[in-house]
């Protein structure tokens, strides 16, 4: 990177010899480099989750915990004004 250019303003040759390509794109030979050091493109899997156990994590939030306990305390109080 250019000191004091940011990358929306830096020349496109600048910007992809910055990343090692060119206008025309990557080489077979070089994609191949980058796949064998950097693996492929893909999003990580994680542990999947029941829809139970995605409720409960949210409602871990603190304003989650705050709204919950104020609708409880309205109903509690038949205080119903805003379903009418």
């Amino acid at each position: 990177m250019v000191p004091g250019v940011s990358n929306y303003t830096c020349p496109e040759s600048d910007l992809l010899a910055q990343v090692g390509s060119s206008k025309d794109g990557l080489t077979a030979a070089a994609a191949a480099e980058r796949l064998r050091e950097t693996g492929p493109n893909a999003v990580a899997g994680g542990e999947r989750h029941s829809f139970v156990r995605d409720i409960l994590q949210r409602c871990r939030n603190p304003l989650v915990i705050q709204l919950l306990i104020i609708a409880t305390v309205s109903y509690l109080m038949s205080d119903l004004r805003s379903t009418k």
